[in-house]
């Protein structure tokens, strides 16, 4: 088995900070997305909603995004939203094979 990340962010406009890891997502990798290209295309008044896992919230990611302005919000245990996240990030995953250069 492989395990491959893809993280990006769902804004208003389209998609923004898109990153493929060929690792499984980490805590110090989040804490480096956030801090390295999520930050950056947040905008004051933002709401950053983010899966309820215990590598989402080591110290760092939360301020990197209120520093931006936004706001943070963990979806509950189980939320069609987060399900709805997932089945977009297996569907996307074949369009980020054949355009690698699109990330």
């Amino acid at each position: 088995w492989k395990t491959v990340t893809f993280i990006d962010c769902l804004t208003l406009v389209g998609f923004v900070a898109s990153m493929l890891l060929d690792v499984p997502m980490d805590g110090e990798s989040l804490l480096a997305w956030v801090q390295q290209m999520l930050a950056s295309a947040l905008r004051p008044g933002g709401i950053v909603f983010i899966d309820n896992l215990r590598t989402h919230k080591i110290d760092g990611v939360r301020e990197a995004i209120v520093v931006s302005g936004a706001t943070i919000r963990y979806l509950p245990a189980y939320c069609p939203t987060s399900t709805l996240s997932r089945w977009y990030s297996r569907n996307s995953k074949p369009r980020c094979a054949k355009a690698p250069s699109a990330l």
